[in-house]
């Protein structure tokens, strides 16, 4: 009945949307942040790459595999997607928070791409990150990462994919899947947002972009008028329930992109009403659609509790 819903809804809003060229060739994201500002507090570090692996036959369908520069594994894996808007981006762009937990020796990264809007619409962006975590789960022993624990995390955009990804198990799956594919679920054991879009229902009313970019990923030429039940179906709420997995969201305080006040907090309360203190809500003040300056240390410890570790503690800084 969902899968029929869904594509019910795909059909009433087709359309060519026309995009507004310089949205669709934005970053989304301001200047990086100057060094001293991020979280490493560290030296420069090679960790061990596999670049450009596929997880699918289209060339979008690839990722690169971030794993400690020491040690064999296997690791405990984060699954990164990118923002971009769902129009654009690049899986060369990972946080430094998720690189850090690489350069400790604690996790591996797989950094993914995907299929993107206007040519590719909800739910197929969706169900290519989908199709990666199976990948990843299928191929972990030849990776040297560990299928039973699996993180996913992401910004803007790429955060709306991962938190969809991980309330929606068993819906909006990968279509035409290889039996090795098959044969894995989507599940993960948690989530990290960091500036995600949660409320696609309302998302055109609150957010300085949300026009153009959720016509782009909803394939619908006027979302105002457009089917409520499509914008219903990528909505992260709609999909919650007790069932779901540890979630750590992130949101700038200064945001005008994806408020605070619409996309994250209303979440926080639905998610945190069913699973209780394995929510956390972590609001960088002053900061906008990047939020760097984040609590580590919340952070760290909800990343080890949820893969059910215990981290080594991070070397102290050297002396100036």
């Amino acid at each position: 009945m969902r899968s029929a819903r869904i594509l019910i809804a795909m059909l009433a809003c087709a359309a060519v949307v026309v995009v507004p060229s310089a949205v669709a060739n934005a970053s989304l994201a301001p200047d990086p942040t100057p060094a001293q500002q991020l979280p490493l507090g560290a030296r420069p570090y090679t960790p061990n790459v596999l670049h450009d692996q596929a997880y699918g036959p289209d060339p979008a369908q690839r990722f690169d595999l971030y794993r400690p520069a020491r040690g064999a594994g296997p690791w405990p894996l984060v699954v990164w997607v990118h923002g971009g808007g769902w129009v654009g981006g690049r899986r060369a762009d990972t946080y430094p928070h998720i690189q850090r937990e690489v350069e400790l020796g604690r996790v591996a990264v797989a950094s993914v791409d995907y299929r993107v809007a206007p040519r590719y619409p909800f739910p197929i962006p969706l169900q290519d990150v989908k199709r990666a975590v199976r990948y990843l789960k299928a191929n972990a022993a030849r990776l040297h990462v560990r299928a039973d624990k699996v993180v996913i995390a992401g910004h803007s955009a790429g955060a709306n994919l991962a938190m969809m990804v991980a309330v929606t198990p068993g819906v909006m799956e990968p279509p035409n899947l290889p039996s090795a594919l098959r044969r894995e679920h989507s599940d993960v054991a948690g989530v990290v947002s960091f500036a995600g879009p949660s409320d696609l229902v309302g998302f055109w009313k609150h957010s300085a972009w949300g026009v153009p970019l959720t016509q782009q990923y909803l394939a619908c030429a006027n979302v105002q008028a457009g089917p409520l039940a499509r914008r219903r179906d990528a909505a992260v709420a709609t999909w919650l329930d007790a069932r779901d997995p540890p979630a750590y969201l992130v949101l700038g305080q200064l945001d005008p992109i994806v408020p605070d006040e619409t996309e994250g907090r209303p979440l926080y309360a639905k998610w945190r009403g069913l699973l209780g203190d394995k929510v956390v809500y972590d609001v960088a003040e002053g900061e906008g659609h990047v939020p760097w300056r984040i609590n580590m240390a919340t952070f760290e410890s909800w990343l080890a509790k949820t893969f059910g570790l215990r981290f080594a503690p991070a070397p102290a800084a050297a002396p100036k």
